[in-house]
């Protein structure tokens, strides 16, 4: 069983989080990328990592093409594993040249606002073996859509359990919480793209209004990531005088750092296919604030986690002043919520895959 992997590029978000983590497992795995990008989280993987381009050039490129052709017949792949919509667009003509090879999509949320993949999904959906949910809204997503039933298969999206329940050494956290001040502070996190269905809006909307009820916590609220809506979140933020309570860390590669430093996780996007972020969160035992949109809710109940009612400013904003005043209740819930991670360990995950692409050789 070859398996070649194909996504845009091994730069940031959680579908290229997914593919390192597959490929450190599975040694035998490789991964073509569409394109290089300078934040490559590929590295740790070597020789086993393709490019089919170095310029910004990828969406209708003839030589990635013919680049991914050559792979797939110098490896004899038989299963091509393909990550987002423009990856799937050259899947799909490999797939028409390639008739023999198993072609399994992976969706993660695009099929909510992606008409690129709504549009291949619909007229080509013959060509595709197998579309891998990560949850079951997002499975109902593509029944909306038209794919038929017996062509999806809900796997949860995994955390590396090991790597993110472990402390970080004293010495290297004591460095970051003195570089960036975060000492006797009450720190919330955002951690994400900087764009509008992740929520910002609403989040700092709510943060304005409790750091306006002076309450006696220093609160700093970390926003982790960048995205095309960070400077009208920097507006924000100086009309409202959040200056000396936000921080724009940017993008974190130890992330670990940033969770273990967070008193409170507030995921406020519109909607998820199954939160990475939430999930690595609960396993360092951050107490998370969750928005109730999309595939959000499947990680654990109102026992585990706090949730408000989605792009709700006043539900937030209720349930950010309950967190913070009731932080005991939120810490308890986090003990809660680490005991029902192991369901989502990467070791379960890989053999749950591995059923799937046995299936349909």
């Amino acid at each position: 069983m070859n398996v070649l992997h194909i996504i845009n590029s091994p730069g940031l978000g959680g579908a290229e989080t997914m593919v390192r983590d597959i490929l450190t497992i599975n040694s035998d795995h490789t991964v073509f990328c569409l394109r290089y990008d300078k934040k490559d989280r590929f590295k740790v993987l070597g020789e086993r990592v393709m490019y089919g381009t170095y310029s910004k050039w990828y969406k209708f490129n003839p030589v990635i093409f013919f680049r991914l052709l050559k792979t797939i017949k110098k490896q004899n792949i038989n299963i091509i594993h393909v990550h987002l919509a423009n990856s799937l667009f050259y899947a799909i003509i490999i797939k028409f040249l390639q008739p023999r090879l198993v072609l399994v999509y992976h969706e993660l949320s695009e099929i909510v606002y992606s008409r690129k993949l709504q549009y291949l999904l619909k007229v080509f959906i013959s060509k595709i073996n197998k579309i891998i949910a990560v949850s079951d809204f997002l499975k109902d997503e593509l029944l909306k859509h038209g794919v038929p039933e017996n062509k999806i298969v809900v796997l949860p999206t995994f955390v590396n359990i090991e790597l993110f329940s472990k402390k970080t050494d004293k010495t290297i956290f004591d460095k970051f919480i003195s570089d960036y001040n975060l000492k006797d502070k009450f720190i919330i996190g955002f951690v994400g793209r900087l764009i509008e269905r992740k929520g910002w809006k609403e989040l700092l909307q709510a943060y304005s209004i409790l750091i306006k009820k002076n309450l006696s916590k220093n609160f700093l609220l970390l926003i982790v990531g960048d995205g095309q809506d960070k400077p009208k979140m920097l507006k924000f933020v100086i009309e409202h005088e959040l200056q000396n309570h936000v921080l724009f860390l940017g993008y974190i590669d130890q992330i670990k750092l940033v969770y273990e430093a967070l008193n409170l996780l507030v995921m406020s996007s519109y909607y998820e296919g199954l939160s990475m972020t939430q999930l690595e969160a609960v396993c360092c035992g951050v107490p998370v604030l969750s928005s109730d949109g999309g595939g959000l809710t499947e990680i654990g109940t109102s026992n585990e986690i706090t949730y408000f009612k989605n792009k709700d400013v006043g539900s937030l904003s209720q349930s950010l002043y309950k967190c913070v005043n009731e932080y005991d209740i939120c810490l308890a819930k986090a003990l809660k919520a680490r005991e029902i991670i192991h369901k989502f360990s990467l070791d379960t995950y890989i053999q749950s895959l591995d059923k799937i692409y046995q299936s349909l050789l």
